[in-house]
């Protein structure tokens, strides 16, 4: 944010933003958001923690966005990193700020050269975090934040506690220690003898250290690789495991990431060699062994496959790390000299063709490196993507989840439980978009496609189709008694609609998105109806009408099911102004439920319960109308799970 603004297209819509901020002026930062094809007003961007240039904030958005972007006066920020995620991951009822300030004094249990929590200022997250496990290995990350630090350790110690909880909705910082830009060993996770979250594959008997700092082109500070070596070896000789290559490792070894830096993977040989100095009592760690001199890290660019050695691109443009560039020859050949040990992403690109990459590891093993590089021609095609709504494609109309897109050349998809959709690989040129779902007018737009890799906006406007007229129902349903309804999915793909009715209802009809079903007779107080729909869709409109032995409708009820793939949020009537609000298919370990509306926490008439273990709230509500419910999950143990939040009219 050198020129006081930046904006950000992450790939895929998100719900949650999340940002760890240095700056003197954070509080007077704006943000706004692009849902469709126009952006939000400018609004104040939201700071969850501060301390002095320290700042760490985020942002739940009641609808998902596509793009995001912040200003601020020039010179405002000196360092930010924002996390863009598909769903809300952070616990909207904790904030780090409202937690206590750590007192327990562990210098006990811990080497006298590990700064304590207590002593760093941390929060108690009041319990104890991951499960229990037994370290035998360790993993090496970095923090991304400035080299040349501002903050004190202990601030950016107590800054990335507050960001882990705050904004990725962790339970407390997700290393068991860190080291920081002073060389000192600073306690991380609240017990090191559980899991921490700092590999998301492999965070099971494995200790996780972080360097503060951004080693991707920054060489590691002498007395931060003593620190970490120190710990290393405390750790290993606490928990009895050797200390080699194989039990030290660095993130990028674990999964697809940049982290620890290509500096620091570089030398985390070294770090090993620093370990076992310390853990053999040396008084001073090995010095470093002098690299040779001489790599090279060479290749080929060629069309199709780096095998068709009669297919060179000549003239491509060849990157790599450190802002190295050069241009291949006749033969496609490139050559970099005087390369350092690491591990570089190799990038080439020509006219004509599509930017590819590849990575080397350079290490001491030889003195040159191969990575060619293959080029596909370009094709000339773009992206489309948009939103499709009831009503119309405003922000605030509700999506339409399975909607069914389709264009005149053939590509198609599915609209998710957003009403979002993608088409890769449209041909340039005009193309027209269609939507399809049922219950709603089949509608298209026409977009023009000029640009290969831009993303052209096409949101579609779908309008329900009238829905048919029960036979009889020429009376308010203010005049009618209320049943109650309640339904559940069978096996074989179809429906079971069930109802409970007043002594003189004869027969019921349900209707489902529209549709009527057969009317179902004769079955005293309770009838039942079964129904098998022709796409499944994420969200269905219930209605039952109940009719007396002359024909004539003397009973009403309805209901809503609004689905994602996991899990359906569903709000069905069970009596006069009574509702049961609860979740259908809820997620794995989730065991209780916490209904609020309007800031309001419901208890279940079934329980006399704030949290009902049964997945579901019945309440009598004084006043009907549209209804915000805000659906919290618990694990069996009390902590929190997640939040659903749906908005329904009850009438």
């Amino acid at each position: 944010m050198a020129d006081g603004a930046a904006a950000f297209h992450p790939e895929h819509p998100f719900a949650q933003v999340s940002y760890l901020i240095d700056g003197t002026d954070v509080f007077a930062l704006e943000y706004r958001l692009r849902r469709g094809d126009d952006w939000s007003a400018w609004d104040s961007l939201e700071i969850t923690w501060n301390e002095e240039q320290a700042a760490v904030g985020r942002l739940f958005l009641d609808d998902p966005a596509l793009a995001f972007e912040v200003r601020g006066p020039e010179g405002a920020v000196d360092f930010a990193s924002f996390e863009f995620h598909e769903e809300i991951v952070a616990d909207p009822d904790v904030l780090t700020r409202n937690l206590p300030v750590e007192v327990e004094d562990k210098s006990a249990s811990l080497p006298g050269f590990v700064v304590t929590r207590a002593q760093w200022g941390a929060r108690n997250p009041g319990r104890l975090c991951g499960s229990a496990h037994t370290p035998r290995r360790l993993t090496v990350h970095h923090t991304v934040t400035p080299n040349n630090d501002s903050l004190t350790p202990a601030a950016r110690m107590r800054q990335i506690q507050a960001f882990h909880i705050d904004g990725r909705g962790w339970c407390d910082v997700g290393y068991h220690f860190m080291v920081g830009i002073d060389g000192r060993v600073y306690e991380g996770r609240n017990n090191w003898m559980r899991t921490g979250a700092h590999v998301r594959v492999a965070n099971r008997d494995n200790v996780g250290i972080n360097l503060v700092g951004n080693f991707m082109s920054f060489e590691p500070r002498t007395i931060q690789m003593e620190g970490a070596a120190r710990i290393i070896a405390w750790v290993a000789d606490r928990h009895g495991f050797t200390i080699n290559r194989v039990n030290v490792r660095g993130h990028q070894e674990f999964m697809a990431t940049d982290c620890p830096g290509v500096r620091l993977q570089a030398r985390l040989g070294e770090l090993v060699d620093r370990a076992r100095a310390v853990q053999g009592g040396g008084a001073q760690p090995p010095p470093p062994q002098p690299e040779p001199a001489g790599r090279s890290l060479v290749g080929f660019v060629r069309e199709g496959n780096i095998n068709a050695e009669d297919r060179p691109v000549a003239g491509a443009s060849v990157r790599t790390a450190g802002n190295r560039s050069t241009t291949t020859d006749a033969n496609g050949f490139y050559r970099f000299d005087d390369v350092p040990v690491g591990n570089y992403r190799v990038t080439a690109s020509a006219d004509g063709f599509a930017t590819a990459e590849t990575t080397r590891i350079v290490d001491t093993s030889a003195s040159t490196f191969y990575a060619s590089i293959a080029l596909q021609p370009e094709t000339r095609t773009t992206t489309v993507v948009g939103f499709v709504r009831e009503g119309s494609i405003n922000a605030d109309d509700r999506p339409v989840a399975g909607a069914a897109i389709s264009t005149d050349g053939g590509l198609t998809a599915t609209t998710d439980t957003n009403g979002f959709y993608r088409l890769e690989g449209v041909p340039l040129g005009s193309v027209r978009v269609t939507a399809a779902a049922d219950g709603f007018t089949t509608a298209s737009v026409t977009r023009s496609l000029g640009a290969a890799g831009t993303v052209y906006y096409a949101s579609i406007a779908l309008e329900r189709e009238p829905a048919p007229t029960p036979p009889g129902l020429d009376v308010p349903i203010d005049d009618l008694d209320r049943m109650a309804i309640a339904w559940e999915r069978l096996g074989d793909g179809s429906w079971k609609f069930l109802a409970t009715t007043p002594d003189n209802v004869r027969s019921v009809t349900f209707i489902v998105d529209g549709q009527t079903l057969p009317t179902s007779t004769d079955r005293s107080d309770s009838f039942d109806s079964r129904w098998r729909p022709v796409r499944e869709g994420l969200h269905r409109d219930v209605e039952a009408i109940g009719f007396d032995a002359g024909g004539q409708p003397v009973a009403w009820a309805m209901g809503v099911l609004d689905a994602t793939e996991a899990a359906g949020v569903f709000v069905r009537q069970t009596g006069p102004r009574e509702f049961e609000i609860g979740i259908e298919r809820a997620p794995w370990a989730a065991r209780f439920l916490e209904v609020i509306v309007d800031g309001f926490t419901l208890t279940d008439r079934n329980t006399g319960l704030t949290r009902s273990d049964r997945q579901a709230v019945r309440y009598r509500f004084q006043t009907l109308g549209e209804r915000t419910f805000v659906l919290n999950t618990y694990n069996s143990d009390g902590s929190y799970r997640g939040t659903f939040r749906r908005t329904v009219e009850l009438r």
